[in-house]
């Protein structure tokens, strides 16, 4: 009897045993699908931007961001409110622009351990379509968003704060720029962009400093 017991109880611990680790794994993958999930939505917001941007839409761009988020932009003196970038820059594209096209890609998305906020850097290549002596050409510019994200009470993520680096833009974007400067119709004047703000091939490029020392 006694032998029956032992190996009865042998057998109840081991079926807790495997309980453990089947709810173990049931909590592993339920938060890996609840990661998966929240990074697949903040590059689908992410790409609100580049559409808004595209359609001259400001309530568009405003969809992908906080309501007091700010906008770290290179060809702006300083970092502006959302809500003022969203219009002026719709206003400086229509003005100086015929066409633009924003591409994204090469997202890294990290997530901090609460799952309250992340951080991101997503690649972009900007065409600039511009008509100059009556040619249309392209002052296009490459470069990065780098992106503070936080979980608002509905559980979306939203961009907190953007910081865009350049790692090229060409010497019409440039022209542009001078340019539109000019313009007393603009919002926020435009000036070339700040050397804190261009992008630099070697580990003091400041996406190491906000994705963290894994990236």
């Amino acid at each position: 009897m006694s032998s029956k017991l032992s190996q009865e109880k042998l057998v109840a611990g081991a079926a807790c045993a495997v309980a453990a680790l089947a709810a173990l794994a049931y909590r592993r993958l339920c938060r890996k699908i609840a990661a998966l999930e929240a990074k697949d939505q903040m590059r689908e917001f992410a790409a609100y931007y580049t559409r808004g941007v595209d359609r001259l839409d400001p309530k568009m761009i405003l969809a992908a961001f906080e309501p007091d988020a700010t906008m770290d932009i290179p060809n702006l003196p300083q970092p502006v409110p959302v809500s003022e970038f969203a219009v002026g820059a719709t206003d400086f594209l229509k003005k100086t622009l015929v066409a633009t096209q924003h591409c994204v890609s090469n997202a890294i998305v990290v997530l901090a351990p609460d799952g309250k906020t992340a951080r991101s850097e997503i690649y972009f290549i900007a065409h600039h379509w511009k008509n100059v002596d009556g040619q249309v050409v392209n002052a296009g510019v490459n470069g990065r968003y780098l992106d503070a994200w936080t979980r608002g009470a509905d559980g979306v993520f939203r961009i907190a704060k953007r910081k865009l680096l350049y790692d090229f833009q060409g010497a019409l974007w440039n022209k542009a720029v001078e340019d539109a400067a000019k313009n007393d119709g603009l919002a926020s004047k435009p000036s070339v962009a700040r050397p804190e703000n261009i992008g630099s091939r070697d580990k003091s490029d400041y996406s190491y400093l906000h994705l963290g020392p894994l990236y």
